[in-house]
C-alpha cells in the first residue's frame, strides 16, 4: 500500500485571521473616505483675489525696551517715600513738590536746630542789642 502524505491546508492559522480582517477593514474604510472626499461637495477652502490689506497680528516675544532719556530724582535727605504727588508722565513745573520723604534722622536734626535756636534766644535776652546800622 502506498504512503499517505499530509499536505497543509491553505487556511491561515486562527491567530492571524483577526489581524488580516482588521487590515482589510482599515483598507476598506480608507478607500471609502478617500472616495467620499472626491465628490462635488464644497471644500472649506475658499479662493480669493490677491490684493493689499491691513494685517493685524499679535506676536508674543521676549524683548528689552530702553528709554530715549532718563532722569534721576535724588533728595538731599535720607528716608523713605511717604507720598508721591505726581503721576509718571505728568508734566511738572519748577518748584513743584513732587514727593514727601519721611526721614526720622532729618526730624532729629531739625529738633536739635530748634533747641539751639531757643537756647541762643535765651542767652541773648540778657545782652543789650543796639542798632548796628
Amino acid at each position: 500500500m502506498g504512503q499517505v502524505v499530509r499536505t497543509h491546508s491553505p487556511r491561515l492559522p486562527a491567530a492571524t485571521r483577526p489581524r488580516l480582517l482588521t487590515a482589510l477593514l482599515a483598507v476598506a474604510v480608507l478607500t471609502g473616505t478617500t472616495a467620499a472626499s472626491c465628490g462635488d461637495e464644497k471644500s472649506p477652502v475658499a479662493l480669493a483675489q490677491v490684493g493689499r490689506s491691513a494685517v493685524t497680528e499679535v506676536i508674543d516675544a521676549p524683548a528689552t525696551v530702553t528709554a530715549r532719556a532718563a532722569a534721576t530724582l535724588t533728595a538731599p535727605a535720607d528716608g523713605t517715600l511717604a507720598s508721591l504727588r505726581v503721576q509718571p508722565g505728568q508734566p511738572v513745573r519748577r518748584g513743584q513738590v513732587l514727593a514727601v520723604i519721611s526721614s526720622p534722622s532729618a526730624q532729629d536734626r531739625l529738633e536739635q536746630a530748634r533747641e539751639a535756636l531757643r537756647a541762643a534766644k535765651r542767652a541773648c535776652r540778657g545782652v543789650a542789642t543796639g542798632d548796628l546800622g
